[in-house]
C-alpha cells in the first residue's frame, strides 16, 4: 500500500519538479521582448507619421500662398484670400480623383454628379488648399479593409499586417474618399502658435500660417494602448488638462486639437470613428510662408 503524502511533502515534491521549467522561462522572457518589439514598430510609425503630418503642413502652405491671391475666374469667382467651409460645390469621389490625375499630370476627370459627397461644402480655395494637404498624408492611412473593420469587428480584428497594409492603391483610395476627409484639417492660425484661428478670410499682405491636424490611426497590437488615445483616454485628458490649466507648450493642448479637429469635412464619419475602440494619436503642424501677392489687384474685403 502506497504511503500517503502529506500536504507539506507533496508542497516540497512539486518544488523540486522540473518538468515544464523551459516552457515557463520562454514565456517570462518572451512576453516582455515582444511588447517591446511592438512598442518599438508603434514609436516608428508614429515618428513616420509625424514626419508625413510636418510635410503636408509644408505642403499646404505652399499651396496656399498660390491659391489665396490667385485669381478668382479660376475658382468660381470666390474673392481672393476667402477660405470659407461652406459655399462651395459638395466635393464628390469624382472630384478627389480628378484632383489626383492633375495632380500627376493626367487630365482631370470630370464630376458626374452621382456620387455621393464626401462631407461639406467648402468654397474651392479652400478645397485646393486641403486637397494639396491631403495627398501626402495618404501614405500613412489606413487601408479601405482596415476602416471598414473597425466598424465590425473592433480593433481585436486587427493584426501588425492589417496596419501595415499590403496595397499603396487601397490606401490612396481610402485616405482619399474615407479616411482624411474625417480626420485631417487645416486651419489658418491668426499668427504662428496662435489658437486664434481665421474662419473667412486670410490677408493678401504678410505671413501665411497654416496648421494641420491629423488623427493618426494607431493598430499595433498592445503597443497602442500605451501610446495612443480611446475616446475614453481623450475624455481623461480633457478632464486632466481643465483641472490643471492650459499647458505653456500650445503644440500639446489636446482641447485646442480637438476643436481643430472639427473643422475636418466630414463630422459625422469622424464621430463614427471615434465611437469604435480604435485607438489614436493627434498630431499637429504648422508652417508659415510669405504671400506672393499676384500682380493683379488683390482686396481683402
Amino acid at each position: 500500500m502506497a504511503r500517503r503524502l502529506t500536504p507539506y511533502a507533496s508542497l516540497r515534491r512539486a518544488l523540486r519538479e522540473s518538468r515544464g521549467v523551459v516552457m515557463i522561462e520562454f514565456l517570462i522572457a518572451f512576453l516582455p521582448i515582444l511588447l517591446l518589439f511592438l512598442g518599438t514598430l508603434q514609436l516608428s510609425l508614429l515618428y513616420v507619421a509625424d514626419l508625413f503630418v510636418r510635410h503636408a503642413a509644408i505642403t499646404a502652405v505652399r499651396a496656399a500662398i498660390v491659391v489665396l491671391p490667385d485669381d478668382p475666374s479660376f475658382y468660381g469667382g470666390e474673392k481672393t484670400g476667402q477660405i470659407s467651409e461652406s459655399g462651395g460645390q459638395a466635393s464628390t469621389a469624382s472630384d478627389e480623383l480628378g484632383a489626383l490625375a492633375g495632380a500627376f499630370g493626367g487630365v482631370p476627370a470630370q464630376s458626374s454628379g452621382k456620387l455621393t459627397a464626401l462631407g461639406n461644402s467648402p468654397g474651392p480655395r479652400l478645397s485646393a488648399i486641403r486637397r494639396a494637404a491631403g495627398l501626402p498624408l495618404s501614405a500613412i492611412a489606413p487601408e479601405v479593409n482596415t476602416v471598414l473593420r473597425l466598424f465590425t469587428d473592433g480593433e481585436k480584428a486587427l493584426s501588425v499586417s492589417d496596419v501595415l497594409g499590403t496595397s499603396p492603391l487601397t490606401r490612396l483610395a481610402s485616405a482619399l474618399l474615407e479616411y482624411n476627409p474625417a480626420a485631417m484639417a487645416v486651419t489658418f492660425p491668426e499668427s504662428p502658435g496662435s489658437n486664434k484661428l481665421r474662419t473667412d478670410h486670410v490677408p493678401c499682405t504678410g505671413d501665411v500660417t497654416l496648421r494641420v491636424t491629423y488623427l493618426y490611426h494607431c493598430g499595433i497590437p498592445l503597443a497602442s494602448a500605451l501610446l495612443c488615445d480611446s475616446a475614453l483616454s481623450a475624455a481623461f485628458k480633457l478632464m486632466l488638462q481643465h483641472v490643471l490649466g492650459k499647458p505653456k507648450d500650445g503644440s500639446s493642448d489636446y482641447k485646442q486639437g480637438l476643436e481643430e479637429i472639427d473643422h475636418a469635412p466630414a463630422s459625422s464619419a469622424r464621430a463614427l470613428l471615434l465611437a469604435t475602440r480604435a485607438r489614436f494619436r493627434m498630431l499637429r503642424a504648422e508652417a508659415s510662408m510669405p504671400n506672393q501677392s499676384a500682380s493683379y489687384s488683390c482686396t481683402d474685403n
